[in-house]
């Protein structure tokens, strides 16, 4: 299991979460099962990104995830609620819904990478028994770069396995000039990674591109055009 963590919303986690999955998926071991599992309740983003909105049927005790492609699997409670509820759930009826979930289909999969919720809540501490190994999303803004300490911290204190950290919307081009601005600064991740002893796995551009397909609907079928995709997944080559 791979859990794809921020401390900060908004850093593109999500968008993180679909690219290893993918890259898995596709260049490393394509015969094995994948299942993208999006535990975000209240904000759910993995049926947008995939533009698929099929429901998700309920089978034997469990949910059923959606097969995306042959072996890619995914399931987000974006294709189980409607799109304007509300989830006010209190923590024992998430933690009890999360738990069926677990129990009844991580193991039917060769992988599992889960999309989080920012920060840390109950969601994280459902997936402790399952040891999930761990990849930090920031940005170098100072207010994420803080929430992802505590992000950090939460893995070592769980003793979970840091594969590395992600420093996302690192520069930004402007398309008049062609000269690249640093938005948030340069060195946040760096500095971070450095702290803790961990790796950097890759400082990901602002991306239009990405923006302008989730608007469209064709983020999933563009995703190996996309320079952070095909960074990661030369970074990614020798990790699974």
């Amino acid at each position: 299991m791979i859990s794809v963590m921020s401390g900060k919303g908004g850093v593109g986690k999500s968008t993180m979460a679909v690219f290893i999955s993918h890259i898995i998926y596709k260049h490393f071991n394509k015969a094995k099962k994948i299942l993208l599992l999006d535990i975000d309740l209240c904000g759910p983003s993995i049926s947008t990104l995939l533009n698929n909105t099929n429901s998700i049927t309920y089978e034997n005790n469990s949910f059923k995830p959606i097969e995306h492609e042959k072996n890619f699997f995914f399931l987000s409670f974006g294709n189980i609620l409607k799109e304007s509820d509300a989830v006010i759930w209190r923590g024992p009826k998430k933690s009890a819904v999360l738990e069926k979930i677990l129990t009844n289909l991580v193991s039917n999969y060769d992988y599992v990478i889960v999309d989080t919720p920012p920060g840390i809540s109950e969601e994280h501490n459902n997936l402790l028994k399952y040891n999930p190994q761990i990849i930090a999303v920031t940005s170098s803004q100072n207010l994420a770069l803080n929430d992802t300490q505590t992000t950090l911290n939460y893995a070592l204190e769980n003793d979970l396995s840091v594969i590395g950290l992600i420093q996302n919307m690192t520069t930004i081009k402007c398309h008049e000039c062609n000269n690249e601005f640093y938005p948030f600064g340069s060195e946040g991740g760096k500095l971070l990674a450095k702290e803790y002893n961990i790796e950097l796995l890759a400082e990901l551009n602002m991306d239009v591109n990405i923006l302008n397909s989730v608007e469209d609907d064709t983020f999933y079928e563009k995703l190996i055009e996309f320079d952070g995709y095909n960074i990661l997944k030369e970074v990614l080559n020798n990790k699974f």
